[in-house]
């Protein structure tokens, strides 16, 4: 009797699903709309925080475009799929000691922002 659920090879069977998520996570990736804002234009926009609501809601919109780049499954290795996946936010905002000391207050921000967009 032949076990038709046993694959013959382990190790092709792991290349052919890891193959498969990398081709999902291709389907899945766009290309953000803006170009992606720097450590100095969240700086920027850091300091005109306490001026108004609107700057605020610039920041967070500056904040949850980032997020687009750094923030979910990039396509680049389908033999290692730990590579597919960018640091997020908080790895980004890592490389400034100052942002990095603010990443709770930024992602208020962030989500007063994603609220505003809601509406």
């Amino acid at each position: 009797m032949i076990n038709r659920n046993h694959h013959a090879d382990p190790e092709e069977e792991n290349y052919r699903r890891r193959e498969k998520r990398w081709f999902a996570a291709l389907d899945k990736y766009k290309k953000p709309s803006a170009p992606c804002p720097t450590l100095d234009d969240i700086r920027a926009a850091l300091t005109r925080v306490k001026e108004s609501a609107k700057a605020q809601r610039e920041l967070g919109e500056m904040l949850l475009l980032l997020e687009e780049y750094e923030g979910r499954l990039v396509p680049q290795n389908p033999d290692n799929p730990s590579s597919m996946w960018k640091g997020g936010l908080r790895k980004f905002l890592s490389a400034d000691p100052v942002l990095a000391k603010r990443y709770k207050t930024l992602m208020r921000y962030k989500n007063l922002a994603k609220k505003g967009n809601e509406r």
